[in-house]
């Protein structure tokens, strides 16, 4: 009996899929993540520009777009949680 190394690839008939774009689109669609970014992202688009002066500087309105889109994505865990699993009880029953 030999060992395998951890480092090893595993074989072609080893059962890892492929990688093929159908794949990593139903993966990202049930994937909650997927969800908390597109979250985060849509509050700070919306909450960012709400925040400005007219005297802003390039700089402190990404940093300002950055720590909001943060935010967001750190509280929408359980909507993200909830549209995933949506998606998997439609799609896949």
């Amino acid at each position: 009996m030999t060992r395998r190394s951890r480092y090893q690839k595993p074989s072609r008939s080893g059962g890892k899929r492929p990688l093929t774009f159908r794949y990593l689109f139903f993966y990202a669609l049930f994937w909650p993540d997927t969800y908390r970014m597109l979250i985060g992202l849509a509050v700070g688009f919306v909450s960012a520009p709400l925040l400005y002066t007219d005297d802003t500087g390039l700089g402190t309105k990404l940093l300002l777009f950055l720590m909001i889109a943060t935010i967001g994505y750190a509280v929408s865990g359980i909507p993200a949680r909830a549209i995933a699993a949506f998606f998997r009880r439609r799609i896949l029953r």
